[in-house]
């Protein structure tokens, strides 16, 4: 009996000591570091979502993070009782701890999501991080692989597949119902080929943009003849008006209506600086024309420039505003100039007809047409009346940023649901979608302000002015990216922004509410204060110990002693930069607001891409 008591205890004080020692923190720092190290490019080639669902946010992630207290805890209490030597050591033991229990507190009760405001809209509610599948508005539950939500009828909804980063793929099939004409065409040459499909009748698909190249289908009674003279097109409505390029100076009637056209400024290489539009001599080419429109009884101009290779950029200030008449001006110059595009006419009698720089060719299946660039040469492979246009989701390849999608079943049927979608189930409504948090109070945004930096369109700061109202209190803030709307426990930081084509604009900023925020500060201040105590106080409070000492108890210093303090100090200092590298990780709005203005992973954050033919993204 006695010599199974002795054994018990030899194990438990082996397993005691293992858990306080030095190895057992060995392997735990290189543990940690190496998850940390290997999550940091898995988000970079993923989604700080992903690296969140999968790693920082996990059970086993905080196991490890308890494996690391309970080690610091075991070795402080192994010391007992303590000595005054001890206090650095105690001291930054109890900052890491502090700093671990603001990452658990983050991790268990802390809320991190988006609100998103377009210029005039309030919200009380934040979208969060984590995502629900939503059946008829009522029903919500947790999004996640294998799911089942019973609904009243008795049936269910499945959660077939769950993609947390996906790319959406087309899939178009000749059994529509209604006329809906399609085609799909490949172009390219030995190095270089691309394709898609041009579907009519969806706002979406019926135009394609492939860098320079602009292509389009449209229904018609029959093709229209090109007109290869310079004009502008000036769109009122569903009223489109051509109006012949005068000279700088001139006036001329925009006919049936009560405008008038000025011409200020005609460019052939034309590029924007703090002076406005100039012609650069050495520039490339970019034919452009700065007009003013003049309503008849009014003795304001609406000032417009535009570009005829960017037929989509915003005429009127940058597009931050609505011109006042509400027009859409388009430079549209000889087919040369306007930059390479490929119209295709759907004709009554189902012939499809494609222009290219004003000459005609008639288009059949498998019949390759030669174009003018770079000896690429156009196929239409497939040609369908009534398409059916159905979405899915494939895994995104390594370094691809794409969404969240599911795949929802109901009986026989399925559906794929990207992140903010919904789609039908027999006579059920499915959305994916994020889930809500009520904050209390009302943000209503007044106003997006954006500059820009000088001769480009790039943007320097941004904010959005904004109106609180919490009951009976109501004020105003300017959140700027340097200075978030602090309020109630929130913080509202600037994130991101989307410039809309009419002049409304949408601000994108992230929610954070973190209760282990003054944990994390408390932590850092005393894992400093510990690591200066150990490297400079207490050898300095040994020193004059050892002078007080007398002569015949005097001893050398032990160059064991101080090895072990060397590496003592080393595990300390390591942990704590783990400790404020894992708390940071955790902090998902620090993460994400650092990589706003970039083509993040969070959904909501969009910024204008910086290629393309977006106008917002780059000045010609």
């Amino acid at each position: 009996m006695t010599k199974t008591t002795t054994n018990n205890n030899s194990a438990l004080d082996r397993a005691w000591n293992f858990l306080g020692s030095g190895v057992f923190a060995v392997i735990l720092i290189a543990t940690l570091a190496s998850i940390l190290t290997w999550a940091t490019f898995y988000e970079s080639r993923t989604s700080t979502a992903s690296v969140d669902a999968y790693v920082y946010h996990t059970r086993w992630f905080a196991v490890l993070l308890l494996l690391i207290a309970v080690n610091l805890t075991v070795s402080a209490l192994r010391r007992w009782p303590w000595q005054p030597k001890h206090i650095g050591f105690l001291i930054t033991h109890l900052a890491i701890n502090v700093l671990l229990l603001g990452a658990f507190l983050t991790m268990a009760v802390g809320i991190n999501g988006t609100l998103t405001l377009a210029d005039g809209s309030s919200s009380n509610k934040i979208d969060l991080d984590n995502t629900v599948i939503r059946v008829d508005k009522t029903v919500t539950a947790p999004a996640r692989a294998d799911a089942t939500i019973a609904l009243s009828d008795g049936t269910s909804v499945h959660v077939d597949q769950f993609l947390r980063n996906a790319l959406p793929q087309l899939d178009v099939k000749a059994d529509g119902t209604d006329n809906n004409p399609a085609l799909h065409f490949k172009i390219g040459n030995e190095k270089f080929h691309t394709g898609a499909w041009l579907v009519s009748r969806d706002p979406d698909l019926s135009s394609q943009t492939f860098g320079p190249l602009h292509t389009s289908l449209t229904e018609v009674a029959q093709v229209p003849t090109p007109n290869t003279h310079p004009h502008i097109e000036l769109t009122f409505g569903s009223n489109t008006i051509s109006v012949p390029i005068g000279k700088v100076g001139d006036t001329e009637p925009v006919p049936g209506t009560d405008y008038s056209i000025h011409f200020l400024g005609i460019y052939t290489r034309a590029g924007v600086t703090e002076r406005g539009v100039v012609d650069r001599p050495n520039g490339a080419l970019n034919p452009a024309i700065r007009f003013s429109l003049i309503r008849k009884g009014s003795r304001t101009p609406e000032i417009h420039t535009v570009f005829s290779r960017f037929p989509t950029f915003p005429s009127y200030k940058m597009g931050r505003l609505q011109p006042p008449s509400g027009v859409k001006a388009r430079y549209v110059n000889s087919p040369s100039e306007n930059g390479p595009s490929l119209a295709f006419y759907w004709l009554p009698d189902r012939k499809v007809v494609l222009l290219i720089g004003g000459q005609q060719f008639p288009v059949n299946v498998g019949m390759p047409i030669p174009t003018p660039w770079m000896g690429m040469a156009l196929t239409v492979d497939q040609i369908i009346d009534r398409a059916h246009v159905t979405e899915s989701y494939k895994a995104a390849p390594k370094g691809a940023n794409g969404i969240s999608a599911v795949l929802v079943s109901l009986g026989s049927q399925s559906e794929w649901v990207g992140l903010g979608s919904h789609v039908a189930l027999g006579k059920h409504d499915v959305s994916f979608e994020h889930a809500k948090k009520d904050l209390g109070l009302t943000i209503a945004l007044k106003k997006f302000q954006m500059t820009t930096d000088p001769g480009t369109n790039s943007p320097a700061t941004y904010a959005s002015l904004v109106t609180v109202t919490d009951g009976a209190r109501k004020f105003d803030y300017r959140i700027t990216m340097n200075e978030p709307l602090e309020y109630k426990g929130f913080s509202f930081y600037q994130s991101g922004y989307v410039l809309g084509q009419k002049g409304g604009n949408t601000t994108i900023l992230q929610v954070a509410k973190d209760p282990g925020i003054l944990f994390k500060y408390a932590g850092t201040a005393l894992l400093v204060f510990g690591i200066f105590w150990s490297f400079y106080i207490e050898p300095e409070l040994a020193r004059r110990r050892k002078q007080l000492e007398p002569e015949g108890k005097k001893q050398a210093p032990s160059g064991v002693a101080h090895s072990a303090n060397v590496v003592t100090a080393v595990i300390l200092i390591c942990l704590g930069l783990l400790a404020i590298s894992t708390t940071r990780a955790l902090a998902s709005p620090s993460t994400q607001i650092a990589q706003a203005g970039q083509a993040g992973d969070n959904p909501h954050a969009q910024m204008p891409p910086a290629t393309g033919d977006n106008p917002h993204a780059q000045m010609p």
